[in-house]
């Protein structure tokens, strides 16, 4: 299930920092933690993970914040509109999606740091329908999205799906059939032989976004991801999953939030 959520603001003069991603995810797990301990424990403490297998996952993601009106400061963004809003998606069964809508109503909160943040109400939560057909589909980031590997030093490599293509695919695919495994699905023995395929889609090159966790911290973190469409050849139920439950690593931290769009060649 996937939900779009209205945030109204309350007061004015608000400054939304350029890196709230970590805030952000805080505020939701405080909304989860208060309607549900064990749950919210279990997500953020062990997550989900596939029998002898040590990958775990938090399936759910969520969006970046859409603000349709903003002045751009150096520290961030001067809110200049009386709401902002974003995504957030779940891969668990339909039928806690009342429960969802209700957790988050009339919910209130901020996000930022210390000199900069926005406070808010919810004010509207909408449940939004999956627009699939078939074993393709053309797709927008709605957040970065961050694939990488570890090198010999030990770091990691963030890979550019334009410049590191078939490394890219073969990760991002992996990612997703280790999700579904981990969220209790056997693996047909059919996606052995299927046809994968990432294309690029559109003019525009993939754009690079660093996203700090933890800014102006000694446990500050720096994330890449990249922004860019494209048409995603795969079985149904792994394009479904990534669209609830988010594409690449860090989904739980506000990256690889997709959404559908209309096709273009």
């Amino acid at each position: 299930m996937r939900f779009q959520i209205t945030l109204s603001l309350i007061g004015s003069d608000q400054v939304l920092p350029f890196n709230y991603q970590y805030e952000m995810q805080a505020w939701i797990y405080k909304i989860f933690q208060q309607a549900n301990p064990a749950f919210a424990s279990f997500l953020h403490e062990v997550g989900y993970s596939a029998a002898h297998s040590a990958k775990r996952f938090k399936l759910f993601c969520f969006s970046n914040l859409y603000v349709s009106q903003s002045k751009r400061l150096p520290e961030g963004l001067r809110v200049l509109c009386p709401t902002v809003s974003f995504y957030i998606g779940f891969y668990t069964d339909q039928a806690v999606e009342t429960f969802v809508q209700g957790l988050f109503m009339h919910q209130e909160g901020s996000i930022g740091n210390a000199k900069h943040r926005i406070q808010f109400v919810v004010s509207a939560v909408e449940a939004m329908s999956l627009q699939l057909a078939g074993d393709e589909a053309t797709l927008k980031t709605l957040s970065p999205l961050v694939i990488s590997r570890n090198n010999e030093r030990g770091y990691e490599d963030y890979l550019n799906p334009q410049e590191d293509k078939e490394d890219y695919l073969h990760l991002f695919i992996n990612n997703l059939v280790d999700k579904y495994a981990a969220s209790g699905h056997s693996i047909p023995v059919s996606w052995q032989d299927f046809p994968f395929a990432l294309d690029l889609i559109g003019n525009r090159a993939p754009t690079s976004k660093l996203i700090t966790l933890k800014a102006n911290t000694e446990k500050a973190e720096q994330i890449k991801g990249y922004h860019f469409a494209f048409r995603l050849t795969a079985p149904q139920a792994l394009i479904q999953l990534g669209l609830l439950a988010g594409f690449g690593a860090q989904n739980a931290q506000g990256f690889g939030f997709c959404k559908e769009k209309a096709p273009q060649s």
